[in-house]
């Protein structure tokens, strides 16, 4: 898998695209396939400058030119497209804020009793206001680190991710 880090990609990746590396590494992952630099590049461009309703009625794009994500599943989904697969994919809990918590799972999941999921999105923080985000399995090891570099202390947040 290519790091965010790689020089063939974008400079904005470079710096600030674990998100957008460790979402499109669960469609990797799944598929066992690997994106190319110059579809990672693509991915990224389609995903800021691509603007879709949203639910509110508003048009915004799946992600900013500066990699902050707006609609993550929208990110998988586009990877799992470029890859040549059709799952789709589903956000069912985190634990955002509450560090070292149990996650909270989502009312649609609470009511059907499928606390399932696949796999896990884990941000660590460096003690100041900088997070960086990393491809876990279900059992929360690290499989993807999108920049091998940074050195992974504390407990994270999690986001739950559950493919069909």
């Amino acid at each position: 898998m290519i790091y965010q880090t790689d020089k063939r990609l974008n400079s904005q990746i470079q710096s600030w695209g674990c998100y957008f590396r460790s979402l499109q590494g669960i469609a990797e992952f799944v598929s066992k396939k690997t994106l190319t630099a110059i579809q990672i590049n693509g991915l990224y461009f389609r995903g800021w400058q691509e603007e879709e309703k949203q639910w509110n009625g508003e048009m915004q794009a799946p992600m900013e030119s500066n990699c902050y994500v707006n609609y993550p599943h929208k990110i998988i989904s586009q990877a799992f497209t470029e890859l040549g697969l059709g799952y789709q994919c589903t956000q069912i809990g985190a634990n955002k804020g509450n560090r070292g918590k149990s996650p909270t799972f989502w009312d649609s999941v609470v009511s059907s009793l499928d606390f399932s999921y696949d796999y896990q999105i884990q941000w660590y923080k460096d003690g100041l206001s900088f997070s960086h985000a990393v491809l876990a399995d279900r059992h929360g090891r690290v499989i993807f680190n999108p920049d091998p570099m940074l050195e992974l202390k504390g407990v994270p947040e999690v986001e739950l991710w559950r493919i069909r």
